[in-house]
């Protein structure tokens, strides 16, 4: 019995250990890349919000961070993890953005990313297509390219409900 115990208390923990690594790798990969570029911090911030990896998606922001989005700003990172992010995943998860252009430059420590998306999908049981412009900024922090702030501007436009396709 002892044997049985020790077999299935082995296991368990080995389970665990699998869980947690399983759950860590894809946030490490997105945020421990000390030679990340700045586009690709932007592209791996994105890749988290269409995951759905709130997490992944904030620990590419710097702490200070400012999100201009509909009108409204959050003025820290955790202003925009409190409740825009979360909107932005659900968006994420019923809509397709294809990237259309970008392009950047840089001053010092300080990197711009003007990108231009189109996108498409269902939101809230309506049809939505529409272009996203992005402006984001990004600075080094500790030797790594954060965003320090996002200005999303979308010209969506709603059809009607969401129907199945009829003939």
């Amino acid at each position: 019995m002892h044997c049985k115990n020790h077999w299935c208390v082995s296991r368990c923990v080995a389970l665990i250990c699998l869980a947690i690594a399983m759950w860590l790798i894809p946030a490490l990969s997105l945020s421990a890349d000390d030679n990340a570029s700045p586009a690709e911090v932007m592209d791996a911030f994105n890749t988290a919000i269409d995951r759905g990896d709130a997490k992944a998606a904030a620990s590419l922001l710097t702490r200070d961070a400012t999100v201009f989005e509909m009108g409204l700003a959050d003025r820290s990172r955790r202003d925009y993890e409190g409740l825009h992010l979360k909107l932005d995943i659900e968006f994420a998860r019923t809509t397709t953005r294809t990237l259309v252009s970008r392009r950047q430059g840089a001053d010092g420590s300080l990197h711009w990313i003007l990108s231009l998306y189109k996108g498409e999908g269902t939101f809230e049981g309506k049809r939505v297509l529409g272009s996203t412009a992005e402006t984001a900024l990004l600075r080094q922090v500790a030797g790594r390219w954060r965003i320090a702030h996002l200005h999303w501007s979308t010209h969506d436009v709603l059809l009607e409900e969401a129907k199945p396709n009829a003939k």
